[in-house]
């Protein structure tokens, strides 16, 4: 049974960190290289401690703005070290896996160590990841593997006018430098891999097939001798084909049908938009699109 694959838009700004794989087994992980950096600032204040990690291993950022986020989430942004009635709380919520957390505990208080103790910061990190595997463990199957794209923001002065035509009579917003890309979750950890990068062109919309083969997108290539058009990708071998085509004419946001799943009836919905002759602005249509079967 192929896994199946969540598509989601993300901009540049996208907080991939907040996603994790639910499925992983929670034994002993291996400590990355950035964790000691972290462990050694974190009583100077937790943001400040990330923020040093990023800059001695910005490879590992992802993983870091997982950290950020636990700390935000964790109220600890404000200040020094980790208080023992935040770990306490997050133990509690890293259920059913928490008592071997709570025995790491119940020593470290005893001792009385001050709240920037090192320790304290270990364990704290500990019992995140502990307490995100739980959260995400209810959703483990849809949430594995994730196809979105990177862009900058697609503009439009409002929800509308983003499809960027090469022949716009008003509107008109295209920034180049995008990439579709795919979120592996493994370990708890987040691992990105660029499928389709165009550091001259947009690309947006993904939609997967319901079997998680094909990847279905919007893709312009240029500001005036391009537009929107779909492409489908395989996801077993990279190959990509298009799918639409001409000049004046934008065709965005694509989505796999029900019937898709019906290799008798293969289409696609998406939006062809077009400007009208008699109207100074563009307008849009919603169109079927058959696939053939290559």
């Amino acid at each position: 049974m192929h896994l199946r694959l969540l598509a989601a838009t993300l901009g540049v700004f996208s907080l991939l960190g907040l996603a994790g794989e639910a499925g992983a087994k929670e034994g002993p992980v291996k400590s990355p290289a950035w964790r000691e950096t972290l462990l050694a600032n974190f009583a100077s204040g937790p943001l400040q401690a990330v923020a040093r990690a990023k800059q001695d291993f910005p490879e590992a950022r992802l993983s870091l703005d997982v950290v950020a986020d636990w700390i935000a989430q964790d109220k600890l942004d404000g200040g020094r070290g980790v208080r023992p009635e935040v770990i306490e709380a997050v133990i509690g919520a890293s259920s059913p896996a928490a008592q071997p957390l709570r025995e790491r505990l119940a020593p470290l208080k005893s001792a009385g160590l001050k709240s920037d103790d090192p320790r304290w910061a270990e364990l704290y990190l500990d019992a995140c990841r502990r307490r995100r595997l739980a959260r995400l463990r209810p959703h483990q199957e849809l949430v594995r593997r994730v196809v979105f794209t990177k862009h900058y923001d697609l503009g439009g002065s409002h929800y509308a006018y983003t499809e960027g035509q090469s022949d716009a009579q008003n509107e008109r917003h295209f920034k180049p430098g995008a990439a579709l890309c795919l979120l592996e979750l493994e370990g708890g950890e987040p691992k990105v891999r660029t499928l389709l990068e165009d550091p001259q062109g947009v690309i947006r919309d993904p939609d997967t097939s319901c079997d998680g083969k094909r990847i279905l997108f919007s893709w312009k290539k240029s500001l005036d001798e391009d537009d929107y058009h779909l492409y489908e990708m395989t996801v077993a071998d990279g190959r990509v084909r298009q799918l639409t085509s001409g000049l004046g004419f934008a065709d965005y946001e694509g989505d796999y049908t029900e019937a898709m799943n019906d290799e008798r009836i293969p289409r696609y919905l998406h939006f062809l938009q077009k400007r009208h002759r008699w109207h100074a602005q563009e307008a849009a249509n919603i169109e079927a699109l058959v696939r053939d079967r290559r």
